[in-house]
């Protein structure tokens, strides 16, 4: 029974006492503060012992990036020069090509301009020289031409004076194409009292040339066309050409 009676008395707990800190605030604050710098100082440390273990240089990194920012901004600087270039190439490229345009359209009108020379010089080259004086039809040609209304033949015809005229002629030149048609012989003069009766005067001191067109029918075959110069209802020259229709 006594080990019992031992056993209670061990086993009876004893009260509890609290320790209350005895410290001011101010000390704890302290702490703190030391405790929070301690731990940025290792921080930092640690932060600047990896750059160097990684071989990081801050100073270094900021000189390559104002290196790179430069080259960037150079770079955008010959860009704009470039795309400046470019703007004036593709000005003086539509300068060019208008230029080359108005150049073509001239050397088209001088080939136009020399064609025609030719041709007036063939037509000249055609010119017998006349031994008298007086009006004669130096040369007539008729070429036919195909249209909408029927078939059109163009004239051009050459009258002239003989040698040291004593003044000028004043006069209109008439053109008579003798035709077939329905198996009929018929004739067409021109002028026909229209609107083109001007286009046949005639008023030179040496020569004077005439060209122009006239239609005929689609059924009608012209046989022949004479020129006649003429000095109101009197005939001063004649000369006349055959066709084949």
């Amino acid at each position: 029974m006594k080990w019992k009676l031992l056993w209670r008395r061990l086993s009876v707990s004893a009260p509890h006492m609290a320790v209350k800190s005895r410290r001011p605030w101010w000390i704890t604050m302290l702490l703190w503060a030391a405790t929070i710098g301690v731990a940025i100082l290792i921080a930092r440390w640690t932060f600047e012992h990896r750059r160097e273990w990684s071989g990081i240089d801050v100073e270094q990194s900021r000189a390559e990036i104002a290196r790179l920012n430069e080259q960037v901004e150079a770079f955008r600087r010959e860009r704009d020069q470039l795309a400046a270039s470019i703007d004036r190439s593709k000005s003086d490229a539509a300068i060019a090509d208008a230029a080359r345009d108005r150049l073509t359209v001239q050397i088209k009108a001088l080939e136009r301009e020399n064609a025609k020379l030719r041709e007036e010089l063939a037509f000249f080259e055609q010119i017998a020289p006349v031994a008298g004086p007086g009006v004669s039809v130096r040369s007539l040609q008729v070429d036919s031409e195909n249209s909408a209304q029927g078939r059109r033949y163009r004239y051009r015809v050459l009258v002239g004076q003989g040698p040291k005229p004593g003044r000028d002629f004043v006069g209109h030149l008439q053109l008579v194409v003798s035709l077939v048609r329905e198996g009929r012989g018929v004739t067409m003069t021109l002028p026909n009292g229209g609107a083109d009766a001007s286009a046949f005067a005639l008023s030179f001191r040496m020569f004077q040339r005439l060209e122009g067109s006239f239609e005929i029918p689609v059924d009608a075959v012209v046989q022949s066309v004479e020129a006649r110069v003429m000095s109101g209802e009197a005939v001063k020259a004649r000369h006349t050409v055959a066709l084949t229709g």
